[in-house]
């Protein structure tokens, strides 16, 4: 059986890249992706939201796009189309609709969190 397609991660995490990955660089990159991908996405969160709170838009909009990219690689596509949709916010100067969607972003992260930390006792 093929842990990477149980109901744990469900639709939070999109099995073609997470498996693309596994199949490139083995358990070994998956496990280092993920903990990256755990470590840096609160830090690149508050920074957006610190930025917006300052009024500070490119800042914003610069934390947010470094998360469309790592959010795609591992497979969190909730998270990356969330992060498009408020790096275009920023971008427009929407500083309640960044303020508003971060808290979105973040509650899909939380969920996209425990699915990878489930996934991670699999590898």
């Amino acid at each position: 059986m093929n842990t990477h397609t149980d109901s744990t991660s469900g639709d939070l995490i999109n099995k073609k890249a997470f498996n693309m990955i596994l199949r490139a660089g083995g358990k070994n990159l998956l496990g280092e992706l993920i903990g990256i991908y755990l470590e840096d996405t609160p830090q690149q969160i508050k920074e957006a939201r610190d930025a917006i709170g300052a009024g500070d838009f490119k800042t914003a909009s610069r934390a947010v796009h470094s998360l469309i990219s790592i959010s795609g690689n591992i497979g969190a596509d909730s998270v990356m189309n969330m992060a498009v949709q408020i790096e275009k916010m920023a971008e427009d100067g929407d500083g309640d609709g960044v303020a508003r969607e971060l808290d979105r972003l973040e509650c899909a992260y939380n969920k996209v969190r425990v699915a990878l930390e489930a996934e991670l006792q699999n590898i």
